[in-house]
């Protein structure tokens, strides 16, 4: 698939910024050259490993019934996820949200994928509660795990001030003006999408619902091309339709929080999502406080919750993720009333920081 082109249109939005008309470059991406496709002879499956969106990645599909169009298939749902890597990501330079996020509140051509990425995401955010923001990207530039860096309250109630998803702004099918979207001045283009943040010290970050979109998108590919069994796997962002080559249900384990080396439950699942969120795998100490990577927006710390782990079970992957990061966020009361009021969610499974196991809709 080419890269969309993101050209200023006449009319347009005022003087031209490197945010508004960023060339079509090819950011590279962290250990883009790690990739593998292999083919089980015995089942005739096709297995292909990479590494995308900061984690590794497995997608199984079979059986093939030419050689040669299941190994293309390989490699395009491998182009494909570089192609949404460097749409989404908040760190490439070259990405629409980059784009967005330093284009200082003016209009932004972006790519339709991108556009309806973030008309998702905006909607799980109204779900959520406010346990759910995409604006969170101010906060996430102060924490680094990796480095173990904690920042001050201040730079942290600073940030807070621009983390409000309210702040996005979206037009379609016309060129945007500084009119925030009256078309009258702007000429019409079916395939046209423009956003900005009111706000020009928000920033927007994808990380929590990305992978869910990107997924479904994925599985959307693999079923056009004529296969119903197959497996994705966007590190822990799992997608199972039809049956594995034994024909059996796909048994997915569960991992225990409190003993990762073994599963607390085993899943036997088909033609679902499930999406596993947990606050026991990236996390640091600090001064003895334990800091883990979800977010509270309301606090700019890491969410106080008591819960350790959250799965759901959805028919759509971006419902599965949309809604699992807010369920373990809201802790085990609210989150059982949450799940209750969203038909969505198929089944959970809870995990609480003692141990205590809570399933809904699941044997």
């Amino acid at each position: 698939m080419p890269y969309y082109p993101h050209s200023e249109p006449s009319g347009g939005i005022g003087a031209t910024s490197d945010a508004k008309t960023a060339a079509p470059a090819l950011d590279p991406i962290p250990r883009e050259q790690l990739a593998s496709i292999t083919i089980d002879d015995a089942t005739q499956h096709i297995h292909c490993r990479f590494f995308a969106f900061d984690t590794s990645v497995v997608i199984e599909f079979g059986p093939h019934p030419h050689l040669d169009t299941g190994i293309a298939l390989a490699g395009q749902l491998i182009a494909i996820c570089r192609e949404y890597e460097r749409l989404f990501s908040r760190t490439l330079p070259h990405s629409d949200v980059s784009r967005i996020n330093r284009a200082h509140g003016e209009w932004v051509r972006i790519d339709p994928r991108t556009a309806d990425l973030i008309g998702e995401a905006v909607h799980y955010c109204t779900q959520s509660e406010g346990t759910f923001d995409i604006t969170i990207g101010t906060l996430c530039r102060l924490w680094n795990w990796k480095a173990r860096q904690v920042p001050n309250s201040t730079e942290i109630a600073q940030a807070l001030r621009h983390v409000n998803y309210r702040a996005i702004e979206m037009s379609y099918g016309y060129s945007a003006d500084q009119t925030g979207g009256d078309n009258s001045n702007g000429s019409s283009n079916d395939d046209e999408a423009w956003c900005r943040l009111r706000d020009p010290q928000a920033a927007i970050d994808l990380g929590g619902i990305a992978k869910g979109w990107i997924a479904d998108r994925l599985c959307e590919t693999i079923q056009f091309a004529g296969y119903e069994h197959f497996l994705i796997d966007l590190g822990g962002n799992t997608v199972l339709h039809g049956r594995p080559a034994d024909q059996q249900p796909w048994n997915i384990g569960i991992p225990n929080p409190l003993d990762t080396g073994h599963s607390i439950a085993t899943l036997q699942l088909t033609d679902v999502s499930i999406v596993t969120s947990g606050i026991y795998e990236r996390r640091f100490t600090a001064d003895n406080i334990t800091y883990h990577h979800i977010i509270d927006p309301h606090t700019g710390y890491p969410a106080r919750t008591n819960l350790v782990s959250v799965t759901i079970i959805a028919r759509t992957s971006l419902d599965a993720e949309g809604y699992s990061t807010t369920v373990l966020t809201l802790g085990a009361h609210r989150a059982a009333r949450f799940i209750a009021a969203h038909p969505a969610i198929l089944g959970a499974l809870l995990i609480r920081d003692d141990g205590t196991l809570l399933r809904f809709g699941i044997g």
